[in-house]
């Protein structure tokens, strides 16, 4: 029997607009009701996740940071760092990359190196709730515990900062292509799987009693730790291979949620 299900947020829950499905706060409750614990699954933080599930009235979960960090509504139960030399590191690698901007994941919020117009922060603010602008980044070292280190690379991630980042860190940490323009590094054993995992023994819960969705690498982890896993129909093509399952919906026509409701064996709240 089901008992968890795990989705990502952008390109999965949400639609190219980061709009959710309408009635998701119901889909939730309908959840709830049967004994199945919704676990929201992001590389984002937890305050760009929440403002998505004001009107949920049952307790949130969620894996916030790429795994940095899982929260019971705004209660952090897990939580893994970056060592600072790792984090200097990255963040001399970022420097040289123009036009880049480099982000640092905190529990108490994000901050950001690079981001200096006003078209940069109308970008960033779709994606952080919670962001401060620093001039040198690194003199947050002897102040936050970082979590995690994005680099936003808004011309082109995957042939610009990420094999950049891959050749330098991939034998220490984990680099992962997040989005189109997103890198994200963290510990070589942090991953939305690994929190998921926690969360798993947390609630006694077997890795067959849960399912998962998502769009891109960052959700392969994800998608191993569970018996059932679903790539969206617009996923990354390299993901495919890591799901038993493709979704018949991409995200525009919010094929998570319907498949969320298949698996759930509950209605599609709204559909006529």
């Amino acid at each position: 029997m089901l008992k968890l299900i795990a989705s990502d947020m952008d390109g999965t829950l949400l639609n190219d607009q980061k709009e959710i499905f309408p009635y998701m706060a119901a889909v939730v409750q309908a959840l709830n009701e049967k004994g199945i614990r919704f676990v929201v699954a992001s590389g984002r933080q937890l305050e760009s996740l929440t403002c998505y599930f004001d009107s949920v009235s049952v307790p949130m979960t969620y894996i916030a940071e790429n795994g940095g960090l899982a929260y019971e509504d705004k209660t952090c139960v897990y939580a893994r760092s970056l060592m600072p030399r790792d984090v200097k590191l990255i963040t001399h690698l970022t420097r040289s990359l123009p036009g880049a901007y480099v982000i640092y994941g905190t529990a108490g919020g994000s901050f950001v190196e690079g981001a200096h117009t006003q078209e940069d922060w109308d970008y960033l603010s779709r994606f952080y709730a919670k962001l401060s602008p620093v001039d040198d980044i690194l003199s947050l070292l002897s102040k936050k515990e970082i979590c995690k280190v994005t680099v936003c690379d808004r011309r082109g991630a995957e042939k610009r900062a990420w094999p950049l980042l891959e050749e330098k860190l991939a034998l220490r940490l984990k680099v992962t292509l997040s989005g189109q323009d997103w890198v994200d590094v963290s510990g070589q054993n942090v991953n939305k799987g690994e929190a998921l995992r926690f969360l798993q023994k947390r609630y006694g819960v077997k890795p067959e009693e849960c399912a998962a969705i998502g769009d891109y690498l960052n959700d392969v982890e994800l998608l191993q730790s569970c018996g059932q896993s679903y790539a969206m129909k617009n996923a990354h093509p390299q993901l495919f291979s890591s799901a038993t399952q493709i979704t018949k919906e991409d995200n525009n026509h919010f094929g998570a949620c319907r498949t969320i409701c298949q698996l759930a064996g509950i209605p599609l709240p709204g559909k006529r």
